[in-house]
């Protein structure tokens, strides 16, 4: 009997030791996590983080973790506004001991980076630093080249300036076809430089900012880690990448690698003007490529991007009443419950013979020439020109009022004064011999 009860005693006490060590860090979540997260704190001197209260964690959109990462524990609190364009708020926090280190972040749905200031409760925690808030960037690096496109459009719920003027009716390029104008969005971040290789991983980076002056810490953007990109086609006469993105509409980051030279650039990704979940790769011509792209979330709504091959930019294409998406509501026959093969091939985009092909609400065909397109998006890229002045008023006359501006000119002034004319110089010149004159006549009185 002793020895059956010793056999099972040395079972039970294997059966603990043996237990795999992802069991030892399994995640808490909600009101656990907060007691074991208080109870770590209670020891130490102050504690970073603002940690919830028990009634706040019971409220929508508020959460709370912790895990354990080897000896340190990492917590993660966010709190979300409700809706689809929430915006929401939180930190992350690495404890290790009593040395912590937090990252505060605010930033709003759908955005991919997000805006954090980091705290240490000593110096010396760099790694801790950047194992919580990503890498410092280095703006040469492939597996940070998706990270600093996103870093640099931050695409949330607006679109970049139209290229084209909706109350210029009388500009020559404004109606680029039969019917109403179509619309090419500016670009969401500016064209980013090629990179050495094929396409990588893309790592959690971290871009340092200045802080506020009542702030204290590290301050930036962060933009987290994705997945390996793919090789799935191609962009005129590069190889097309993607990398598929995760949210409520998902979405999709765009790459071109000319094989050749052995190197890549990041494109676009579908947030923000142009929300995708994929996207629908209809032709190319005229150094563009279109793509239609479809959202899976009724809220985000379909679109058109145009490619521009050479440039390495996408944007959003607007043509007015034309029939984009998977929405078949409203042009299908009362009664069909989904789209044949045959109502596909009638009312969906299409690129032919050098044009664009759409079909309005009403049934009709519109043709819109590649070209046009072309040109469209390659305006909405370029800065208007600003005016310059065909007079400047001189600094030092305080009480000048300056003249109206004139026209805009393609003749650029060569040479900007802005001391005295030239003939006050001359003037004053006079005057400073005259007075040296009297000086001198003066003198000579005297010495008679």
């Amino acid at each position: 009997m002793l020895t059956r009860l010793a056999s099972l005693a040395l079972t039970a006490t294997l059966a603990v030791c043996l237990v795999p060590a992802s069991a030892s860090a399994q995640e808490l979540r909600g009101a656990e996590a907060l007691s074991r997260l208080r109870a770590l704190l209670a020891a130490c001197p102050s504690a970073l983080p603002t940690l919830p209260s028990d009634d706040a964690l019971a409220d929508d959109g508020v959460s709370l973790s912790l895990s354990r990462e080897g000896d340190a524990w990492r917590a993660s609190y966010a709190s979300w506004g409700m809706g689809v364009e929430s915006e929401g708020g939180g930190w992350d926090l690495w404890l290790n001991g009593c040395d912590q280190v937090v990252s505060e972040w605010t930033g709003a749905d759908g955005v991919l980076g997000q805006t954090a200031r980091v705290r240490t409760s000593r110096a010396g925690l760099d790694e801790a630093v950047h194992e919580l808030v990503g890498q410092p960037v280095d703006p040469t690096r492939p597996a940070q080249g998706l990270a600093a496109l996103i870093n640099a459009g931050q695409s949330g719920w607006w679109c970049g300036e139209f290229g084209l003027d909706d109350e210029d009716e009388a500009a020559p390029t404004e109606r680029l076809s039969d019917g109403d104008a179509i619309r090419v969005r500016a670009p969401d971040a500016a064209v980013q430089p090629w990179l050495a290789g094929a396409p990588v991983m893309t790592v959690a980076s971290f871009f340092p900012e200045p802080c506020a002056p009542d702030q204290a810490g590290l301050c930036g953007s962060t933009v987290r880690s994705f997945g390996a990109p793919a090789s799935v086609g191609t962009l005129g006469a590069y190889e097309r990448w993607e990398v598929q993105l995760d949210g409520r509409n998902a979405g999709v980051a765009i790459a071109e690698r000319d094989v050749a030279g052995d190197r890549h650039r990041w494109v676009m990704v579908t947030r923000g003007c142009a929300n995708a979940t994929t996207l629908r790769w209809l032709g190319e011509g005229a150094g563009i490529a279109i793509a239609e792209g479809l959202s899976q979330h009724g809220r985000y709504g379909d679109s058109l991007v145009v490619f521009d091959v050479e440039e390495g930019t996408g944007q959003r294409l607007d043509v007015p009443n034309a029939f984009v998406g998977d929405d078949w509501s409203g042009v299908l026959d009362e009664g069909s419950a989904a789209p044949t093969a045959r109502d596909r091939a009638f009312w969906s985009p299409r690129v032919e013979t050098g044009a664009l092909v759409v079909r309005s609400t009403g049934r009709a065909e519109r043709r819109v020439p590649l070209e046009e397109i072309a040109e469209a998006a390659r305006r909405a890229r370029v800065p208007a020109p600003s005016v310059v002045p065909t007079e400047v008023v001189p600094i030092d006359d305080v009480d000048a009022v300056a003249p109206p501006l004139a026209p805009a000119s393609d003749t650029v002034p060569t040479r900007v004064r802005s001391g005295p004319t030239l003939a006050t110089e001359i003037e004053l010149g006079i005057l400073a011999l005259a007075l040296v004159g009297i000086g001198v006549l003066i003198g000579r009185q005297r010495r008679r």
